[in-house]
């Protein structure tokens, strides 16, 4: 069995690793090399643009209303720490190419952590984080929290001072420590010290 096999069919180019299960994933040096897959060209899909529908879960009134129940929660020390987040869901009028939207996320954002699952055909889990969101090598696993952010200063001098307020900041300093323990909380669960 070849290790490597790159499979072109329907227009949709595959690049496929076959392994043995004998040695961890990790040890297979052809995967780490693939960390270098921006240089193929070739593999990567040109993202057309696609028209789609857009629904907001909860729609903006709801999610306000959830705003305004947040704050006095806050308020009245019922909460500490909350993230009202939004689902949104998109319908595209065709099928579309994840690999494609993938490597069109990653070239918009270059510094960020990138991931793509594909466990089968016509499903796909991928994105973007700033932060890493999980790393293993041999038997350690690193994370990253980044709680808090402030906007990118005019000059290297507002830079700086942004950055001490971020770092001294008692409601960041606790934002970011409350994330820290829930990373913590969550890994202990799978990991032994």
């Amino acid at each position: 069995i070849p290790k490597f096999e790159i499979i072109s069919s329907a227009g949709v180019i595959r690049l496929i690793y076959n392994y043995s299960l004998d040695s961890p994933f990790t040890e297979h040096s052809q995967i780490t090399d693939l960390q270098q897959m921006d240089e193929i060209q070739p593999l990567k899909p040109a993202l057309k643009k696609v028209p789609f529908r857009r629904h907001d879960f909860p729609n903006r009134k709801q999610w306000q209303e959830l705003v305004k129940l947040a704050l006095r929660d806050f308020r009245s020390g019922k909460l500490k720490k909350i993230v009202l987040a939004r689902k949104s869901s998109f319908t595209a009028g065709h099928p579309l190419d994840p690999l494609a939207i993938f490597f069109q996320v990653r070239r918009q954002n270059p510094q960020a952590f990138a991931f793509f699952l594909q466990p089968e055909q016509g499903f796909a889990f991928l994105g973007v984080s700033p932060e890493r969101l999980y790393y293993r090598q041999r038997g350690i696993i690193f994370s990253e929290a980044v709680a808090s952010t402030r906007p990118r200063g005019k000059n290297p001098s507002e830079d700086n001072r942004l950055a001490q307020e971020l770092l001294t900041n008692k409601k960041e300093i606790s934002e970011h420590n409350w994330v820290v323990k829930d990373i913590e909380r969550k890994l202990s669960s799978l990991c032994v010290a």
